[in-house]
């Protein structure tokens, strides 16, 4: 038994096969293509600000380089792809970490021994 989608009610009815796979019904195909339309109208393109670039607001989409330059295969790690830069903030990054650790640890050696009164 074969079903087909009736959009009037929403549900399920039962129908022929032909009909439930072919749902215009029992139409020959059109061997006849649209013509293509070469006419359109370019789309306009968005003004230039003074401060350069391609895009609105002076702004180019890089979005396509950055995901070629970080996707390609290698053996350094993402993180420090970007170049000497890249490994400075990751540099930082970590000793501020290190320092907070035991700034941490300090702080709390510091509170659990509290000062003696003479």
């Amino acid at each position: 038994m074969s079903y087909k989608y009736n959009s009037l009610t929403g549900r399920l009815s039962q129908t022929n096969p032909q009909l439930a796979y072919k749902p215009e019904g029992l139409k020959p195909e059109v061997k006849e293509k649209p013509p293509v339309v070469w006419a359109q109208e370019p789309k306009p393109k968005p003004t230039l600000s003074t401060l350069g670039g391609d895009g609105l607001m002076g702004v180019r989409n890089q979005v396509y380089a950055k995901q070629r330059f970080f996707q390609r295969p290698g053996n350094i790690p993402i993180h420090l792809r970007g170049g000497r830069w890249d490994a400075v903030l990751y540099s930082l990054t970590l000793t501020a970490c290190a320092v907070g650790t035991v700034w941490t640890f300090y702080e709390i050696y510091k509170a659990s021994m509290p000062k003696k009164n003479e």
